[in-house]
């Protein structure tokens, strides 16, 4: 699997340790992470437009959109999404897959590299 997936399905919605979510943000499943770890990107896409507050400034929210665009071959929709997860007012912290805790904007950044990479690596 490329390793803009592999970034991207690792990451979880959550906040950092400690911190606390207001209500609408308390539901991990609102990310969509189960439906990204699970290979389903319509199913990601779905979730996440369902609240477009969500998908507007959720930088976990994004980053997942981005990985379920990814996965579906639309390259400039995901890093769309990476762009506007960097941007977010929202910033906090997210768990990626091996556990570690890094700053949403971070996460972002990573995941926009990772696409970044496989797209050059794709032209060679």
């Amino acid at each position: 699997m490329p390793a803009t997936l592999l970034l991207a399905a690792a990451l979880v919605a959550q906040s950092g340790p400690g911190a606390t979510l207001p209500a609408d943000q308390a539901l991990a499943p609102a990310q969509a992470y189960h439906e990204l770890a699970a290979g389903d990107p319509d199913a990601v896409k779905a979730r996440i437009q369902a609240n477009p507050a969500l998908a507007q400034d959720d930088a976990a929210a994004l980053i997942n959109l981005g990985a379920a665009y990814a996965r579906a071959g639309q390259n400039r929709e995901a890093l769309d999404c990476y762009v506007s997860a960097m941007a977010s007012e929202r910033q906090f912290e997210v768990r990626l897959g091996d556990g570690r805790w890094v700053d949403s904007r971070r996460a972002a950044q990573m995941a926009a590299r990772a696409l970044s990479d496989r797209q050059t690596l794709a032209m060679r």
